[in-house]
């Protein structure tokens, strides 16, 4: 695949390099040359966009990137005959027909139209990978709304780290959801995303414990709801493998986009600290970790850590997880390969809830407070870090790392 991928970028860049010396070699030979966009227009009696596409072209420091502006054929073929009436060099037209159909060869040998070529060329370029990466994200998520029917605005989640209680347990706190949860379409083939549910620990599970935040517990599952921020509410499942999906949760008629659907589980987290790390010459590393399986226009990872516990910046990877993986260190030694790094930034909000406001939200720095105070701790102790990612691919998995000094 490597061999394919390099024979690819040298047959393309032969034929760009070729394509964009001879569409210089034809405006040189012009008389009255230094020719701008709008002056090949005015001189060539061409349309002001082909004008302008000619001269991004050859103007471009990338040739990868620039090719997207190299016009269509028949474009191209009026270009060149309105240049030769203009005066260029009759060699230099024939030369650049030749090296046009040396790029539709490149075209119909790998792809076979123009709009995969254009993202097969950028993919080899490290800026226009990255900008192609970005578009396609967009398109991505239009696709997976249509095709699964429903949407949200935001999916979050939020994780509290506070300190270790003199028992030697560390409790964690995991707020997650969906703002302006829609469904676009009414089909019979639905989507099925499975809400948070948690079972009740048997007696031998003591090092670690997972229970609602905000409401008491129902029995064998229980969805620990955060019913403040939450629009409408389900009934809790009975004693049953049939987990409720988000699906069940919306009308079945298209929504109105005015009529908000919101949804949000909190729960806390117990856990010994030799159980949920990895700890190795008085360190302790620490793992966050949340998945991307839902069309959403945001995804939004906000992890807080308390100012005493000496954490160091959390470092964030973004996995394509074509296959789940759910061993958690697993996940985090995999190969580079599997990331996306251009996803990968984490910023430092500030210390406390006011600095996690999000516009697509007004409650949302609310519920933090909420839960800081169910929690009993003091929010302004506590310092966010802070992933932000527009339209993120699925399905994939965002770690965060982070240690700790022992103590």
């Amino acid at each position: 695949m490597k061999d394919q991928t390099r024979g690819f970028a040298r047959h393309a860049e032969n034929a760009l390099y070729e394509l964009r010396t001879v569409t210089m070699a034809i405006l040189s030979s012009i008389p009255g040359g230094n020719l701008t966009g709008t002056s090949l227009s005015k001189k060539l009696q061409i349309d002001k966009t082909l004008a302008w596409k000619i001269m991004k072209f050859i103007e471009s420091s990338d040739i990868l990137i620039g090719s997207q502006y190299i016009p269509g054929e028949s474009s191209y073929r009026n270009f060149i005959t309105k240049a030769e009436k203009s005066g260029a060099n009759r060699e230099y037209v024939e030369r650049a027909g030749t090296a046009y159909k040396g790029f539709l060869r490149l075209m119909q040998k790998y792809t076979g139209d123009r709009a995969s070529l254009d993202l097969m060329l950028m993919g080899i370029s490290e800026e226009g990978c990255q900008k192609a990466f970005q578009e396609q994200k967009k398109s991505n998520f239009l696709s997976q709304r249509f095709l699964n029917g429903i949407s949200a605005s935001v999916h979050f989640s939020v994780h509290i780290h506070p300190k270790t209680d003199d028992s030697g347990f560390m409790k964690a706190v995991d707020v997650s959801g969906f703002t302006n949860l829609l469904r676009f379409r009414k089909s019979p083939c639905r989507m099925y995303s499975a809400l948070r549910t948690l079972e009740e620990p048997g007696e031998a599970d003591v090092t670690f414990i997972r229970k609602p935040l905000a409401i008491e517990s129902a029995g064998k599952y229980t969805i620990p709801f955060f019913p403040e921020y939450c629009t409408c509410l389900m009934p809790q499942p009975q004693d049953t493998d049939v987990v409720p999906g988000l699906d069940d949760l919306l009308p079945d008629d298209i929504a109105d986009i005015d009529n908000q659907i919101n949804v949000v589980t909190a729960d806390i987290i117990q856990f010994k600290g030799m159980d949920s790390s990895e700890v190795s010459d008085d360190v302790n590393q620490y793992y966050a970790m949340m998945s991307s399986r839902f069309p959403s226009e945001v995804l939004l990872f906000d992890l807080f850590l308390h100012r005493d516990m000496n954490f160091t910046k959390p470092e964030v990877k973004v996995y394509n997880d074509l296959e789940e993986i759910k061993d958690i260190p697993t996940r985090a030694n995999r190969p580079d390969e599997y990331r996306f790094p251009f996803d990968e930034k984490i910023t430092h909000m500030g210390r406390g809830a006011f600095c996690s406001q999000i516009r697509e939200a007004a409650w949302y720095s609310e519920m933090i407070m909420d839960t800081f105070k169910k929690l009993g701790e003091n929010d302004e102790e506590y310092d966010l870090y802070r992933v932000r990612i527009p339209y993120p691919y699925i399905p994939g998995t965002i770690l965060l790392s982070f240690s700790s000094s022992a103590t």
